[in-house]
């Protein structure tokens, strides 16, 4: 995504610095009288010359700034944790008068590394952001380009700015700067997967303590009729028409999807007792299993949804996606993700409850990606799983799991260990 803007009309131009100020000015001016009335015309000549000379340095910085456009450009917009993607920085000067200098600052984010460039000057921000800084001159209509090799080392959703320009007269008597927000230059860094071993989707048990009456779950695309309302059937599918003419409530029916349709419960929460206590680690554990299964279930084909509670660090991606499959609903999945921050500030039991049959479709299967159990939320898929519902809890926390959870569970830790020894091990070799 590219975002172009002209330095004339982002901001007001505004003076710096000048080594001759107004009052020096008016100072040689009126040593320039003084040099005629006492008949010394060499003093009024230099005075005249260095006046001349300062009115020249402050119309040429005056208009340095006039008609020059900056436009950043990223070659990926969308790309995952870990890869490389490149910055290209166009400056262009379009009017006829040349630039003797002109001082570029950019601001990448914190969380995207510098991986190779041609950028004059790299520094750091008091927030970890990189700071590029060059230096270079432009004659008249003349442009200019400058490329960074920049690798994201988080996920996120990242903007870039703002940029800040600067410049002045050939004779550095002034300088004006400029700050420009260009829009549109944005990257959405997807969390990477984990390398995880296969997670089996739990399957419906004919005998035991499901009592769905459907072997797969219902597709809300495909009716096939009606029939008599019954306990426990949502109200949402009476059939109003058929039930005046019946003198009886009936529901719709739908046949049974021809895919398997998921849910993934992601809760960012990482401290049971502390509501503002974070452990990274715990929450990009729960993150990359996430996006991992999302990876894997929908190049099986399968129907995907999601409930995710950690606040968005955007406010562009909702926290719940209903189920769905396709590139498009990666993408969401994907993008909702990455923008997954450490607060939370509901629990996912009352997500799912605000949602209900649309997040989770009767018999679909619920996997439940957590750092720390809440009881509550505990309480809520035994629930769940008596309804209908196939429950699976992933556990990526630190601590061991409680025990007897009454729900089938894996526990991550071992192979986030594995993971993260084996990547030691890659970055010794390299190193």
């Amino acid at each position: 995504m590219n975002g172009g803007v002209s330095a004339s009309r982002a901001s007001r131009a505004r003076r710096t610095g000048s080594v001759v100020s107004d009052l020096s000015a008016i100072l040689l001016v009126l040593i320039g009288i003084v040099g005629l009335w006492d008949d010394r015309p060499w003093i009024t000549f230099i005075c005249a010359l260095v006046l001349i000379v300062v009115l020249v340095s402050r119309a040429w910085a005056r208009l340095a700034l006039t008609e020059v456009s900056y436009e950043p450009r990223l070659s990926r917009t969308q790309l995952v944790q870990g890869d490389t993607f490149s910055l290209s920085m166009t400056l262009e000067n379009k009017k006829p008068i040349p630039l003797p200098w002109l001082r570029l600052r950019e601001i990448v984010p914190s969380g995207l590394e510098l991986a190779s460039g041609s950028a004059g000057e790299i520094g750091k921000t008091f927030n970890g952001s990189l700071e590029i800084s060059e230096t270079l001159g432009l004659g008249g209509y003349e442009r200019a380009h400058l490329t960074l090799d920049l690798k994201a080392e988080r996920r996120g959703h990242y903007a870039f700015g703002p940029a800040h320009l600067r410049s002045g007269d050939i004779f550095g008597f002034y300088q004006v700067q400029q700050t420009l927000n260009p829009r549109g230059v944005e990257l959405v860094v997807f969390p990477k997967p984990a390398n995880l071993p296969p997670i089996p989707i739990p399957a419906f048990r004919p005998i035991g303590d499901t009592v769905t009456r459907s072997g797969l779950t219902e597709d809300i695309s495909r009716p096939n009729g009606s029939r008599e309302f019954r306990a426990g059937d949502n109200r949402g599918r009476i059939d109003w028409k058929i039930s005046a003419r019946q003198g009886a409530p009936f529901v719709r029916t739908f046949d049974p999807s021809v895919t398997e349709c998921l849910v993934l419960g992601v809760d960012c929460a990482t401290n049971i007792h502390d509501h503002w206590g974070i452990d990274t680690d715990v929450l990009e554990n729960t993150i990359s299993t996430a996006a991992t299964l999302v990876t894997r279930n929908l190049k099986q084909g399968h129907r995907l949804g999601l409930v995710c509670n950690g606040t968005p660090l955007s406010g562009q991606t909702p926290p719940v996606i209903p189920p769905g499959a396709g590139k498009g609903q990666r993408v969401h999945l994907m993008n909702c993700l990455a923008a997954a921050g450490a607060i939370t500030t509901r629990p996912i039991e009352t997500l799912m409850r605000h949602h209900g049959a649309s997040i989770l479709p009767s018999g679909a299967a619920f996997l439940y990606i957590a750092g720390v159990i809440r009881p509550s939320t505990l309480d809520f898929l035994k629930h769940r799983q008596s309804k209908g519902n196939r429950i699976l809890v992933l556990y990526t926390g630190r601590d061991a799991p409680p025990r007897d959870l009454g729900l089938a569970m894996i526990d991550l830790r071992a192979a986030f260990e594995a993971d993260e020894t084996a990547a030691d091990s890659g970055r010794a070799r390299h190193g």
